[in-house]
C-alpha cells in the first residue's frame, strides 16, 4: 500500500505477482520485464523511453486500472503493455510514436481488458501489430495515423473499431483483419493496399 516511485536501470522481473493499490510512477527507466504478473491500480509515466514494462508472453497478464502519460511522454516502445489489460481511458494525445507490439494482446485477445485510447491530433507513428488484439477496446482519433508496408496486423481483432481518420501512405497487410466493427475509412489518394489488408472486416465502406 506505498505508494512508489521508479527512476533508473533494472533487471528483468522486479516484481512478480504483486499487487499494487497506490499509484506507481515511473520515470526514466531503461530495461525490461518491469512488472510481471501484476496488479496495478494507477501506473502514471512521466518521461521517454519506456520499454516493456509489462509483459505477458508466457507469463501471466499483468493489469493496470488507471494508466496515465505526462506531457513529456510522446514515445511508447515496443512490446511496452505487451499482454496487459488495460482498464478505463487512455489519454495518448502527446504520443506521436507507438512501436512494434506496443499494446498487443495475443494471450487471448477475448479477454482483453475494456478501455478507450484517445489518439493525439498530431500525425501517429504506428508500428506493426501495435493493436493487435484489443479485441474490447473503443477507439477515437482526432489526427492522421501513419503506417509504412512492414507495420502489418496493426489493428488485427480490435473488435469494436468502428472508423478511422486519415490514412496516407499505405494500409499494410492484413491491418484491418477481423475488424468486425469498421463501418468507415478515409483513404487518402495513392495509399498502398497491403494483402488482406480488409480480411474478414465485411462492413466496411471504403
Amino acid at each position: 500500500n506505498l505508494e512508489m516511485k521508479m527512476d533508473g536501470e533494472f533487471n528483468g522481473g522486479v516484481f512478480r505477482e504483486c499487487t499494487f493499490n497506490k499509484p506507481v510512477t515511473i520515470g526514466h527507466l531503461t530495461g525490461e520485464d518491469f512488472f510481471i504478473d501484476c496488479k496495478i491500480k494507477n501506473l502514471i509515466v512521466t518521461e521517454n523511453p519506456i520499454s516493456s514494462l509489462c509483459v505477458g508472453g508466457d507469463y501471466k497478464t499483468s493489469e493496470i486500472e488507471k494508466l496515465e502519460f505526462t506531457d513529456d511522454v510522446t514515445r511508447i516502445e515496443s512490446e511496452c503493455f505487451k499482454n496487459t489489460r488495460l482498464s478505463g481511458e487512455i489519454d495518448l494525445s502527446n504520443i506521436t510514436y507507438i512501436g512494434q507490439k506496443a499494446f498487443i494482446y495475443d494471450d487471448n485477445p477475448d479477454g482483453a481488458g475494456n478501455c478507450k485510447f484517445i489518439f493525439s491530433q498530431n500525425p501517429t507513428v504506428l508500428h506493426s501489430h501495435a493493436f493487435f488484439g484489443q479485441a474490447n477496446a473503443e477507439f477515437e482519433f482526432n489526427g492522421e495515423i501513419l503506417l509504412t508496408t512492414d507495420d502489418i496486423y496493426a489493428f488485427s481483432y480490435c473488435k469494436n473499431l468502428k472508423e478511422m481518420p486519415v490514412i496516407k501512405g499505405c494500409i499494410p497487410e492484413k491491418t484491418f483483419w477481423d475488424c468486425e466493427s469498421l463501418k468507415e475509412i478515409k483513404i487518402g489518394p495513392d495509399v498502398y493496399l497491403g494483402p488482406g489488408a480488409f480480411l474478414k472486416t465485411t462492413g466496411v465502406e471504403k
